[in-house]
């Protein structure tokens, strides 16, 4: 990638966050780059181009961070307190592209929201297979483990709302809070389930 096309992204990136997709205009975008608006189409077809490309890597970034933890011996309660730490860090550490994941995406053709709609599946499905492990070993109690996926993901989806780095706490201390309330909401009884 070019430096030119990775100013163009960034540059995309923040005003999409701030102003959103459809409030944000190429003349926008080349006036923060210091450029004319035809100079851009030199280096992008579209401006749909620079959405696909934010929440792709976005899409691309959360599966990178989570993948490993699906094949991981950790025991379902620690995976499961990782992957929200995981998730929480690439929110944290992303916040605009992270705006622009969880806001902006919905403006994408039907083919491009279908490929990242294949990857949010994807990323969901990882943290539900946690969740049954969870319920097969007995470590949570039975339930309805799509239902609690949705719930985790929320929980760390949510941070770029309101997460500060600037803050009290880390990201990832965040979510190991978040982590605790929910792991301790699922875990079965001692003895085994009711």
């Amino acid at each position: 990638m070019s430096q030119r096309l990775a100013d163009i992204l960034e540059a995309s990136e923040a005003l999409f966050s701030e102003k959103g997709y459809h409030d944000t205009s190429m003349q926008d975008l080349a006036e923060a780059l210091g450029l004319q608006r035809g100079s851009l189409y030199a280096h992008i077809r579209s401006k749909e181009d620079l959405l696909y490309a934010i929440v792709d890597r976005g899409a691309d970034e959360f599966l990178r961070v989570l993948r490993p933890l699906a094949a991981s011996d950790l025991p379902p309660d620690e995976r499961l307190r990782e992957a929200l730490c995981r998730h929480a860090g690439v929110v944290a550490q992303n916040l605009r592209a992270a705006t622009v994941f969880f806001h902006e995406w919905r403006f994408l053709e039907d083919k491009r929201r279908a490929r990242i709609l294949a990857k949010r599946d994807a990323y969901e499905d990882i943290v539900k297979r946690i969740l049954e492990d969870g319920v097969r070993t007995g470590v949570f109690r039975p339930h309805d483990t799509a239902l609690s996926a949705k719930l985790v993901l929320s929980a760390g989806n949510w941070l770029y709302q309101w997460y500060r780095p600037e803050g009290s706490l880390r990201a990832e201390e965040i979510a190991d809070v978040y982590a605790s309330l929910l792991i301790e909401g699922l875990r079965a009884p001692e003895g085994g389930a009711p």
